[in-house]
């Protein structure tokens, strides 16, 4: 996680609005043989804990277009999905569109 001063372009993104801040930035990833147990979903649950302590009203998920299960983790924790999508240059110039989400913190 990522708070609102480290976090990327993702949290100042056009589909972030005022009433999100202050916004941090989650970002998690699994290794193959982890996936599909509920753990991406368990560890986000955790990270909103800490997100909550550290006085954060949301965090920002910028996934990949075509990461279905990221999608899916996003959305089962009650993630909003917003426009515009962006697209994002890696550091190897291949271009993705990312999709945004934006998770209340409770």
């Amino acid at each position: 996680m990522r708070l609102p001063e480290s976090a990327s372009e993702a949290v100042r993104c056009a589909a972030v609005r005022a009433s999100d801040q202050p916004a941090g930035e989650l970002s998690y990833w699994l290794l193959p043989e982890a996936r599909g147990r509920g753990l991406a979903f368990a560890a986000v649950s955790e990270m909103m804990k800490i997100a909550a302590d550290a006085g954060l009203k949301s965090l920002v998920l910028d996934i990949e277009e075509e990461n279905a299960a990221s999608i899916r983790v996003a959305e089962r924790v009650g993630a909003e999905r917003r426009t515009p999508s962006r697209a994002h240059t890696d550091r190897f110039g291949e271009r993705w569109t990312m999709v945004v989400y934006v998770l209340p913190v409770r």
